[in-house]
């Protein structure tokens, strides 16, 4: 198999484990092939409790093997059960912690520093302080979602950001993990646009 056989698993666009391109590819990667996936420019490595992860670092077309590893993944029976909203390790996960990072990127309150590294710039510092109350550090502290392969925010600042959203009433905890939304994911942010706008 040639190297773009990767590729386009990778083109799924999340982060995924040497043993979940091999099941998707139905083959056990060569030492070559390995290497390829440890070294290549093209593809981003992030080490997270233990296991290495790997992902594309552009965006290419989705390809059928990329569509099969997104059905795969959202097959799994822990991912159908808490992949919509969820606590993890006291913040927001699942969807709807996967959109509000990417709400804070699209809101240009975060900056990506490398790739895999982001921060606060200095609009969401100060728009973090005016919300919670809390002086944010800049370095967001990532956490690998499980169910969607993308990240999170997790930290102090994820764990300020879900208890800020229990008090506005847009989640409720559970028992077992999961968040009832009370809102769509969408406008969980709303409130924080708002006050982002007046200040």
């Amino acid at each position: 198999m040639s190297m773009s056989q990767i590729i386009s698993v990778l083109s799924a666009d999340c982060f995924l484990t040497q043993i979940e391109i091999e099941r998707t590819l139905g083959y056990p990667l060569s030492k070559s092939e390995i290497t390829f996936l440890k070294t290549s420019p093209e593809i981003v490595l992030f080490n997270f409790y233990g296991r290495i992860y790997y992902k594309l670092n552009n965006n290419v077309p989705i390809t059928a093997q990329g569509r099969l590893v997104i059905e795969k993944l959202s097959r799994r029976p822990q991912a159908i059960k808490l992949g919509e909203a969820r606590t993890c390790l006291h913040h927001l996960a699942g969807k709807a912690g996967v959109t509000v990072f990417e709400w804070f990127i699209q809101n240009k309150l975060m900056k990506q520093e490398s790739l895999v590294n982001y921060s606060l710039m200095q609009a969401g510092i100060n728009t973090m302080q005016q919300w919670l109350g809390y002086q944010p550090n800049p370095n967001i502290k990532l956490c690998l979602d499980f169910s969607e392969r993308k990240f999170h925010i997790g930290g102090a600042l994820g764990k300020k950001i879900l208890e800020k959203l229990i008090h506005e009433g847009k989640c409720q905890l559970t028992s077992n993990r999961t968040v009832i939304l009370k809102t769509s994911t969408d406008n969980l942010m709303d409130d924080f646009h708002k006050l982002r706008c007046l200040s």
